[in-house]
């Protein structure tokens, strides 16, 4: 029997691709000045050992991680390296929003409550440009998953993380 995670992941991956065809997003890659900013920042962090001074530093280190592996890296494997990582990122955010609806509503009502997260096509938007948007949106969904998680059962661990 498919668990209804496993639906939700091959639903999502199926809107994903259908909204990556569909605004033809391969030939015409918008990059927002904040790219060159999160990029400019990552570089900095991995060449220098310096933090910028208005980008987040665990989204430049999480970012950067390709400068470990390359000289230089460049424009395109950037995106596509930021695009694998929020795909991921929003796919495990679909997951916790499965959950944590599950919690305190139906599995149904949770079921179709994320269809609708999943549908939402400025979320899935978010995973093709370099921004750290995909990232907060994880950890309020994880936040709330864990603020649940004590609500119901008033284990510290849960408050705790």
């Amino acid at each position: 029997m498919v668990k209804k995670s496993h639906i939700l992941v091959i639903i999502s991956l199926i809107i994903v691709l259908i909204v990556f065809k569909s605004l033809k997003l391969e030939q015409y890659p918008y990059i927002p000045s904040d790219a060159l900013e999160y990029i400019d920042s990552s570089n900095l962090l991995y060449n220098n050992l310096d933090a910028h001074p208005t980008r987040p530093l665990g989204y430049a280190l999480i970012l950067g991680i390709p400068n470990l592996f390359k000289e230089s890296v460049t424009l395109i494997e950037y995106r596509i390296y930021s695009s694998l990582l929020n795909l991921m990122i929003w796919l495990t955010t679909v997951l916790f929003l499965y959950k944590t609806l599950n919690l305190f509503i139906s599995k149904k009502v949770s079921f179709i409550s994320t269809i609708l997260f999943i549908l939402c096509i400025g979320n899935i938007c978010q995973i093709f440009v370099i921004s750290s948007e995909t990232i907060v949106t994880l950890l309020l969904v994880l936040m709330s998953f864990n603020l649940f998680k004590y609500l119901n059962n008033e284990v510290v661990k849960y408050l705790i993380i």
